[in-house]
């Protein structure tokens, strides 16, 4: 869901300004940084 405020893994608040930035943002920075690890080279 594009603009919640909570993360959609660890459903931690996703600070505001991540959210200004990045208004479809689902993971707060620390959650889509391991998501972007796990899932890099995958289609």
């Amino acid at each position: 869901q594009a603009g919640q405020a909570e993360c959609a893994d660890c459903g931690e608040p996703i600070p505001a300004a991540r959210r200004a930035a990045n208004p479809a943002a689902i993971r707060c920075r620390e959650c889509q940084e391991i998501y972007e690890r796990r899932h890099r080279g995958k289609p």
